[in-house]
């Protein structure tokens, strides 16, 4: 599933905010209706993880991913505002 984001990134596609970079503001495919399916499509791999395998250490798993992608998706957030928005 990540391969699908992925592709409708282009050349849009940094790993992490990198602030020297400026790039073009991909709003077709999947990104017209959700702005981060590439890190939804890791809170959706644990959670089907954890129906697989039920386990407290699953569940931490979860709460830490839920945790790293809210703050990278504040982070874009803030940077293609930044870029973007004039």
């Amino acid at each position: 599933m990540r391969w699908f984001f992925a592709t409708h990134m282009k050349e849009s596609w940094p790993v992490g905010v990198l602030d020297t970079q400026t790039t073009e503001l991909v709003q077709n495919g999947v990104y017209r209706y959700a702005r981060n399916p590439y890190l939804l499509s890791y809170i959706i791999m644990f959670f089907g993880l954890f129906l697989i395998q039920p386990s407290m250490l699953m569940i931490v798993l979860i709460i830490v991913n839920i945790v790293f992608c809210h703050h990278m998706i504040l982070k874009e957030k803030t940077y293609l505002l930044r870029i973007h928005v004039t």
